[in-house]
């Protein structure tokens, strides 16, 4: 799509400034400035506009995908403007809400002199998709004064540079509402400019006074406006940008008489851990383990298996129940909702369960799943390691359907309060399944948020964050000493796309590192480091790369 550029309408003739008598004097005929550009020919769109605006940030995928913020968030909007010869240019930012309104007036400013690149502080407002653009324009009272201050302390064209000014002023004050005063603000310092009892340097100094430049800058003359291409921006809620996060296994929380803990026991708990600041209890899954293969039906075993079923596994009516075997009905998951404190102004947000939702086991058939040549059922493996509760399903053999499952096994859980999901090793299945899956969820329920669990290779995982995850795991954990935590934050901090919500989880379930483990330092010359107070577990912290 071509820019798009426009300049500033010709004033109407209008009464003016004040005459020494006090009676009112029709204003001169003001300069209308170059006129307005004619609409290119069809086939004669320019890449750029009149005035150049280009690489405007934040930007995901060209702006076929939306960068991220949360309602309340602080971010910069950033392009290169510049336009030919010395004449003066300028900036601004539209920022429009998903009604399509636009936010305050919003000038930018150049982030470093003689780098071209302007920048400008927004903040994001409601949940939604928002869109912005950036509009750059020449700035003819910028360029006038430059040589105003050039050339009247040297006494050069004094009496034309002073009435170029004037008619300058004047376009500028057709422009400003006449409330509060703030137009009579501009026509003062033409008849200023007009003045010639003052000397010429007071008739200047009339033009450049604080009051004058308060006005202009809210109301500028601009030239030549072109509209850099509109590009989205989501806007999402609070939670999604960072939060506590407690690992909270419900069956730990049982009593003497009924060790093995429910739903019910758990919701005790709750007021405590929202007592020690976390903002999320997020509830593990119960893996289901994996059918004996033939070799381990033939082979005697010392104890029984023991079997566990996921939130979506097979039972023997051959459709998945979303019911843990001992924790409870899963209408008992609405009395860990409901144990949790309510939000109130300035309180700490309610606790929230966050669920890891396990594959689609409802879907497992031979022709998704499908059997090695010995008629066992495989397993996931990552040498030496073997994953005997993940079954590696065949995602193209039906994407559909398991795109459609896995959809009915989320909405079945969130129809029960639950709106943020943990998602186990997505970097291991279809990048396009999570976009559809994300895309469906959040088409309707925008509040719902999405952690991707995802240890792997940059690209992966700022993918990930791209088409949809709100949050993602990184490589925290592995980061031990100060040197390799303040390189890796800086990192995550400053060079990921407006996308990547990456989290910091000291303590990861399935993947603790030794020092993570035992709460010990690196070994030092010293001797071994003393173990460090004592912290909760399971904190997660999402730290916006800006």
């Amino acid at each position: 799509m071509p820019a798009k550029h426009h300049s500033s309408p010709p004033p109407t003739r209008r009464t003016g400034a004040r005459a020494p008598g006090g009676e009112a004097r029709p204003v001169r005929p003001a300069d209308t400035g170059p006129p307005a550009p004619r609409p290119p020919a069809a086939g004669g769109a320019t890449a750029v506009g009149r005035i150049p605006v280009l690489d405007v940030r934040p930007v995901v995928q060209h702006g076929r995908r939306p960068a991220k913020a949360v309602t309340g968030e602080t971010f910069q909007i950033s392009a290169t403007v510049f336009r030919e010869g010395h004449d003066a240019v300028a900036a601004n930012v539209v920022l429009k809400d998903p009604e399509g309104r636009p936010g305050p007036w919003t000038p930018m400013r150049e982030l470093a002199p003689g780098t071209d690149r302007w920048g400008a502080t927004v903040t994001a407002g409601e949940p939604g998709l928002w869109t912005f653009t950036v509009e750059a324009w020449g700035d003819p009272i910028g360029t006038w004064r430059h040589h105003a201050e050039i050339k009247i302390p040297a006494g050069m064209d004094t009496d034309v540079v002073l009435e170029e000014g004037a008619r300058l002023y004047e376009r500028a004050a057709s422009d400003v509402p006449e409330e509060d005063g703030r137009r009579d603000v501009i026509l003062a310092a033409v008849d200023a400019l007009r003045d010639e009892n003052r000397p010429a340097s007071a008739r200047l100094a009339a033009a450049l006074t604080p009051e004058v430049d308060e006005v202009l800058a809210r109301h500028p003359l601009r030239e030549l406006v072109t509209s850099s291409d509109p590009l989205p921006l989501l806007v999402e809620r609070e939670r999604a940008l960072y939060g506590s996060w407690y690992e909270f296994f419900p069956r730990s929380e049982g009593t003497a008489a009924q060790p093995h803990g429910t739903f019910r026991t758990a919701a005790r708990r709750l007021p405590a851990i929202a007592a020690m600041g976390f903002d999320v209890v997020y509830l593990p899954r119960s893996t289901p383990s994996a059918p004996p293969s033939a070799r381990e039906r033939t082979t005697p075993s010392p104890r029984p298996r023991r079997r566990r079923r996921a939130l979506g596994h097979r039972l023997p009516r051959g459709r998945p129940r979303h019911r843990p075997p001992r924790p409870g009905h899963p209408g008992g998951l609405h009395l860990v909702r409901g144990a949790g404190p309510r939000p109130g102004p300035g309180d700490r947000p309610g606790l929230r369960p966050a669920v890891l939702p396990g594959p689609p086991l409802g879907a497992q058939t031979p022709r998704v799943v499908p059997p090695p040549p010995d008629g066992t059922i495989a397993h996931a493996e990552n040498p030496p390691k073997k994953y005997q509760d993940i079954y590696p399903i065949a995602f193209d053999a039906d994407m559909d359907g398991l795109i459609a499952e896995t959809l009915r096994v989320l909405r079945h859980w969130m129809d029960r309060g639950v709106r943020i999901f943990r998602v186990d090793n997505p970097h291991t299945k279809p990048v396009v399944f999570w976009e559809r899956v994300i895309a469906d969820i959040n088409r309707t329920d925008p509040d719902v948020i999405f952690l991707a669990e995802a240890f792997t290779r940059p690209a992966m995982m700022h993918t990930l964050a791209q088409i949809g995850f709100q949050q993602s795991y990184t490589y925290f954990t592995w980061r031990n000493s100060k040197p390799e935590l303040t390189e890796y934050l800086t990192e995550l901090s400053g060079r990921p796309p407006p996308t990547c919500g990456p989290t910091s989880s000291p303590t990861p379930p399935t993947s603790c590192t030794p020092t993570c483990s035992t709460a010990a330092g690196p070994p030092s010359r010293s001797g071994p480091s003393s173990p460090p107070p004592s912290r909760p577990p399971g904190r997660l912290l999402r730290l916006r790369a800006v």
